[in-house]
């Protein structure tokens, strides 16, 4: 919650956090691949995808992450979906526009057919179990 520093910020985020807890909440931190990686695009999406695998696994319906403006739409091909509820803070200092993102296991696939499509992956009735 350090992202909110205003308390009408927290208590809406903390309110949001309590009520998904007993279905099962998972917070996803520092997912970062530094610019000079090989292969860097497949390496952020593979981990764009880890944390709704960790859903899936988990049995957990929920997972929250923060991530700059920059990175909202890779999240998004995974079932990220930005809460508008909750204004964009300049965290971790003013370069950045940090937003707010939920996953919930019922309502999208979390493995997202988009992502899928986008590294080759299998199609969602092939994967192994």
């Amino acid at each position: 919650m350090t992202e909110w520093s205003a308390p009408e910020h927290v208590d809406h985020l903390r309110s949001m956090i309590e009520s998904r807890i007993p279905f099962g909440l998972i917070e996803a931190k520092a997912a970062w691949v530094s610019e000079d990686v090989p292969q860097r695009r497949e390496l952020t999406l593979a981990i764009a995808r880890m944390g709704a695998k960790f859903m899936d696994l988990l049995q957990s319906r929920y997972m929250m992450a923060t991530a700059a403006d920059n990175l909202l739409d890779l999240w998004k091909t995974c079932g990220g979906v930005v809460d508008e509820s909750m204004p964009a803070t300049p965290y971790p200092d003013a370069r950045y526009r940090t937003r707010l993102m939920w996953w919930d296991r019922l309502r999208v696939d979390p493995l997202g057919d988009e992502l899928r499509r986008e590294v080759g992956g299998f199609p969602f009735d092939g994967e192994p179990a």
